[in-house]
């Protein structure tokens, strides 16, 4: 039995909680599977340069964790949607509070068979 593999696309708000936080998961993905990660504007090149490293495609986005525009979370929504309908992914991972919500309506939207939202802490919020 070849096992085939699959497109995983994972959906962030903070370029920095990849490698931190995310790292050691992407790592075992990219063994098996291609990884694609769509997150807001890299500005540190050591998070680039990795993500490189690791034969990770990184698209990046404007999406603001913090701010409250729903022009900025609707462009996110339709550059999210763009991505999704050009690289087929099989799996959908968001996490952080905007990707999982936004995220999963519009992967469920464009038909993503497996959608596995993770949120995670409650952060600055409380």
């Amino acid at each position: 039995m070849i096992k085939e593999r699959k497109i995983i696309l994972i959906s962030c708000d903070s370029p920095r909680s990849l490698l931190d936080f995310r790292g050691k998961l992407i790592e075992a993905l990219i063994v098996k599977h291609e990884v694609i990660i769509f997150t807001p504007k890299i500005e540190h090149e050591g998070i680039k340069d990795k993500l490189d490293e690791m034969g990770v495609r990184v698209y990046e986005n404007e999406l603001n964790p913090s701010n409250v525009s729903v022009v900025s979370d609707i462009k996110y929504l339709f550059e999210l949607r763009k991505l999704i309908k050009a690289t087929k992914p099989d799996v959908f991972f968001p996490y952080t509070f905007k990707p999982v919500i936004y995220g999963s309506f519009v992967a469920r939207f464009c038909r993503v068979n497996h959608i596995t939202p993770m949120l995670t802490g409650l952060g600055y919020n409380f």
